[in-house]
C-alpha cells in the first residue's frame, strides 16, 4: 500500500481526538533520550497494568464480554490481548484448516483501545506454517503469512463484520470505528519503542497493537468505511468526503 501521513479535510472531519490521544501518551518529535521520562509513557503504563496486568479487572473488561460474544456469534473468540500493548484485542475464527505442517486461518481481529473511546476490526486470511530448522537448533519454526486483509464488511467477512460492530459499540458506549485510511497513516516523530526496525509509526501501533502486517494484499472500502462517524456537521458541504493519501485517485 501507499504509505502516507496522518490527514484529514478537516471541513468535513474531525479525527483530532486521535491525535490528541497519541500525542498525549507517546513522544513525538523529540529525542528519544527522553522517551523514559516522556509524562505519558507513565501514564500508558498505569492504563495497561489497570486493564489488563489486575485480574478482576481484565475478567470483567474484557475476558466476559468475549466470552459472551462468543455465545451470541456462535464462532470461537480466542483473545490476543497482549499485556505490553494498550488495546484489547481478540480474534473470532471464522474458519480453520489444520494439515501436517500448516493451519490456515480465516478470522477477525479486532481491537479496542485503552488510550480513549476507538476501536477498529478487520478480516484476515493467514496460514501459520512449522518446520524443523537447524537454525532452530531442532526446534519447531514458526512463520506465519497474511495473504489479505478485509477492511469493510464484504463477501464471507460482511455478516460477522457488521455483528461484531454492533456488539463491541453496544459494550463500550460511545466508542467509534477507526476506519482503515486513518488507522494505516504515519505519523511523522512518532516513537513507538516497541516497534522492529523499519516498522513505520503507524497510527494503528499506537492506538492498539502490533498485530497486522501492512505488507498483504488489502481489500474493500480502505477510505470511506466507517469514516461517518467522524463527521462534522456542514450543512453548505456537498456529500462527498476525503481522507485520501498523497497520490491516490478514488
Amino acid at each position: 500500500m501507499t504509505n502516507h501521513n496522518f490527514s484529514f479535510r478537516t471541513d468535513r472531519y474531525d479525527f483530532w481526538p486521535i491525535y490528541d490521544a497519541i500525542k498525549k501518551y507517546y513522544p513525538i518529535g523529540i529525542s528519544e533520550s527522553l522517551e523514559e521520562s516522556f509524562k505519558g509513557r507513565k501514564e500508558k503504563e498505569k492504563i495497561i497494568v489497570e486493564n489488563i496486568h489486575q485480574p478482576e479487572n481484565y475478567k470483567s473488561r474484557w475476558k466476559d464480554r468475549i466470552s459472551k460474544w462468543q455465545q451470541e456469534l456462535e464462532l470461537t473468540v480466542k483473545s490476543s490481548t497482549y499485556g505490553q500493548l494498550p488495546s484489547f484485542s481478540a480474534d473470532v475464527i471464522l474458519e480453520e484448516e489444520a494439515y501436517k505442517d500448516r493451519i490456515f486461518t480465516k478470522k477477525i481481529h479486532m481491537a479496542v483501545s485503552l488510550l480513549g473511546p476507538f476501536y477498529t476490526l478487520f478480516g484476515v486470511d493467514q496460514t501459520d506454517l512449522f518446520t524443523e530448522s537447524s537454525i532452530l537448533e531442532g526446534r519447531k519454526g514458526h512463520f506465519l503469512n497474511t495473504h489479505r486483509m478485509m477492511v469493510s464488511p464484504e463477501l464471507e467477512f460482511k455478516e460477522t463484520f457488521v455483528k461484531l460492530r454492533d456488539l463491541v459499540e453496544d459494550e463500550f458506549d460511545g466508542y467509534r470505528f477507526v476506519p482503515y485510511g486513518m488507522f494505516s497513516s504515519t505519523i511523522e516523530g512518532l516513537h513507538l519503542n516497541f516497534l522492529h526496525s523499519g516498522e513505520l509509526p503507524r497510527v494503528y501501533y499506537a492506538l492498539f497493537d502490533n498485530m497486522i502486517d501492512f505488507n498483504c494484499r488489502v481489500e474493500g472500502d480502505q477510505f470511506k468505511y466507517g469514516s461517518d462517524q467522524w463527521y462534522i456537521e456542514n450543512p453548505n458541504m456537498e456529500d462527498y468526503w476525503t481522507i485520501y493519501p498523497p497520490g491516490y485517485q478514488p
